[in-house]
């Protein structure tokens, strides 16, 4: 749905459809692991892969698709943005 509103030549470089792209899977499987300290990691055992969460992308945000089921393409107010997980 959110695909129409934009140029057909010009695409993602994070997504095809509903699948990640090429280079954000490269992205993802090269990405730093962030932690407190590096002692957090002997909680893991030697072998453990890391995956990362699949999060939304910024144009996949659910205020995004409320403000395109509404027609309503409003910049919302820090207390609605604190409202959204």
């Amino acid at each position: 749905m959110t695909k129409n509103l934009f140029n057909p030549q010009f695409g993602s470089i994070f997504r095809t459809l509903h699948n990640p792209t090429y280079f954000s899977r490269r992205l993802n499987r090269f990405s730093d692991i962030y932690m407190a300290s590096l002692s957090c990691l002997l909680n893991y055992d030697a072998s453990y892969t890391f995956y990362p969460r699949r999060t939304p992308l910024q144009h996949e945000a659910p205020l995004w698709m409320d403000q395109l089921c509404t027609g309503c393409m409003k910049t919302p107010h820090l207390e609605d943005m604190a409202n959204i997980r």
